[in-house]
């Protein structure tokens, strides 16, 4: 998978055939209706619709866990607990 934020695109292979998904370059994003869609989709024009949504949860407390989970967790507290840093290459 390539992708260069820059010039707004991701590339891509799957089942040896190379997709390309290119970002808009210039304008902000317009809100348009479903019959509006369904005329621009009949022409050949494609598109996708993402809304992205961020949420913050709590680090801790961690729900209730079953004791004897929480005792492995422990135990092997190196492998589960937060990454300091990148895995290897």
């Amino acid at each position: 998978m390539a992708m260069d934020f820059k010039e707004l695109y991701m590339s891509f292979t799957q089942d040896s055939q190379t997709h390309t998904l290119n970002g808009l370059q210039a304008g902000s994003p317009k809100i348009i209706n479903s019959h509006r869609m369904d005329k621009l989709l009949k022409k050949g024009h494609s598109g996708i619709i993402a809304q992205f949504n961020t949420i913050q949860g709590d680090k801790y407390p961690h729900p209730t866990v079953h004791s004897n989970l929480q005792k492995v967790l422990e135990k092997h507290q190196q492998v589960f607990g937060m990454p300091k840093g990148l895995p290897p290459s």
